[in-house]
């Protein structure tokens, strides 16, 4: 008998908030972002739902598995005119957060972009920060050292949070 172990991981595009699993991912990402930072669980759902409607980006929402289990959450776009991904947030469980576990899901991600022959130039993220004399969020703190440790590059630019709509 052989002495195993083993974890596999997987992602899921969320076609809208009635989806299986949409609702356990979008708790994850309401229980772990700063209420200054995040975008309102309502109007996620909002655009989950109507996304057809956005005719100058594509949205993407992904439940992150560990598995079978839903670990995380992410919120990203396509914008067209730029062919620029812009992913707005990953989120996993506190738990999770460990490069063994970051690194095979942003991988799938890149993934099912390539597989679905999105034809991007850039893929851009932002770093929350309050103000920037203060220091970055925990959840920020993970996502840029795991982000850079990808060749992510650091653009230090004023930037305001646009709403989704």
């Amino acid at each position: 008998m052989e002495d195993m172990i083993g974890i596999e991981f997987s992602i899921k595009r969320f076609s809208s908030s009635k989806d299986k699993d949409f609702a356990k991912a979008l708790m994850i990402y309401n229980d772990t972002i700063p209420v200054d930072t995040k975008t309102s669980a309502s109007e996620i759902i909002y655009f989950a739902d109507h996304a057809s409607m956005q005719s100058s980006r594509e949205m993407y929402f992904f439940g992150l598995y560990a598995n079978g289990n839903v670990i995380g959450f992410v919120e990203s776009g396509y914008l067209f005119s730029t062919k620029t991904i812009i992913i707005d947030y990953i989120v996993l469980k506190d738990e999770y957060r460990l490069n063994s576990v970051f690194y095979p899901l942003c991988s799938l991600i890149q993934r099912y972009f390539s597989e679905h022959m999105l034809d991007y130039d850039y893929i851009a993220t932002e770093v929350s920060t309050k103000l920037p004399e203060q220091s970055v969020d925990a959840e920020s703190f993970f996502s840029k050292k795991m982000l850079q440790m990808e060749d992510f590059r650091i653009v230090d630019a004023l930037y305001r949070q646009p709403r989704l709509g």
